[in-house]
């Protein structure tokens, strides 16, 4: 797989990580339907989430720890958006994530930074 065809790339001991966009849309829907208690096929027949207010915040808790990333839609309201555009704000954030650490990693290096204990 080619870094442009991945959603995200993490630098993590060295090792480039890659999450597919397909695999980004299947662990949203995973975590929607459990959070829910909707089917996967009623959910992907929607081609929407369509969460009430108590479960978006535990929806987007789920995802947050899931990704380890911060998505900043944590409000007490109904959460209603395509899951092809939500996983597009996943992949921003993801891809934010990556770029500060990228950034933070390479400037740290050039400036002789301290080893790892």
């Amino acid at each position: 797989m080619s870094i442009s065809a991945s959603l995200s790339c993490r630098k993590i001991l060295g090792e480039i990580m890659s999450i597919s966009v397909n695999y980004i849309r299947q662990l949203i829907i995973k975590v929607a339907c459990d959070t829910t208690g909707d089917s996967v096929e009623e959910l992907i027949g929607r081609g929407r989430l369509e969460i009430p207010p108590r479960d978006a915040i535990e929806f987007m808790v789920r995802l947050e720890a899931l990704f380890d990333c911060t998505l900043g839609c944590l409000r007490y309201e109904p959460l209603s958006i395509e899951i092809d555009e939500f996983s597009a704000i996943v992949n921003n954030a993801l891809n934010v994530r990556v770029s500060t650490a990228s950034t933070f990693c390479c400037s740290s290096t050039s400036r002789g930074a301290a080893s790892v204990r």
